[in-house]
């Protein structure tokens, strides 16, 4: 879990940094998953999954307007 941890909070600091959106690390059922936030409005999924997947295996992204929950395929 330290590992992952330690992961996610690297991606984390790199989407406020580079994109300037907040994120925050949830954990549903053993899945880590992260919402993000304050991304532009013409942001597509394709774009959200190119951003992160460069740190981590992406399972899934649900796109909710503004706000996004992206699905890491690393278990906890």
């Amino acid at each position: 879990m330290a590992g992952v941890a330690k992961r996610i909070a690297r991606i984390m600091m790199c989407m406020r940094s580079k994109l300037g959106v907040e994120a925050v690390l949830i954990i549903i059922m053993g899945d880590p998953q992260i919402y993000v936030r304050g991304f532009p409005k013409y942001t597509t999924e394709e774009e959200l999954r190119s951003i992160f997947g460069a740190y981590d295996d992406i399972r899934e992204i649900r796109m909710i307007r503004d706000y996004a929950f992206i699905v890491l395929d690393t278990p906890c």
